[in-house]
């Protein structure tokens, strides 16, 4: 339909070959997008996998801790009350 003339050294096009160049350049752009998306993607989930691995729970850490504090707690609840009946035998 329309001719490619020479403008300037150039090559004129026509606006469906520029609309092509268009969607191949933001098609590519895709392309590379997902590409570096499923890089760091791969990369995280194999950094995430080696942590856990070699790495501390925190969440079973936090459990355990827990654990402690409400055992301590029952101790200390324990001991002032054999505290409190020594006084009082202590007292007669």
């Amino acid at each position: 339909m329309f001719e490619n003339r020479s403008i300037n050294g150039g090559t004129a096009r026509s606006a469906a070959e520029h609309a092509a160049a268009l969607v191949s350049r933001v098609g590519s752009a895709r392309l590379d997008a997902e590409d570096r998306v499923s890089f760091a993607t791969a990369r995280w989930d194999t950094l995430r996998s080696a942590e856990l691995a070699n790495g501390v729970d925190t969440d079973h850490e936090l459990q355990s801790l827990m654990v402690i504090e409400q055992a301590y707690a029952a101790n200390a609840r324990l001991i002032q009350t054999i505290d409190s009946m020594v006084q009082t035998l202590m007292e007669l």
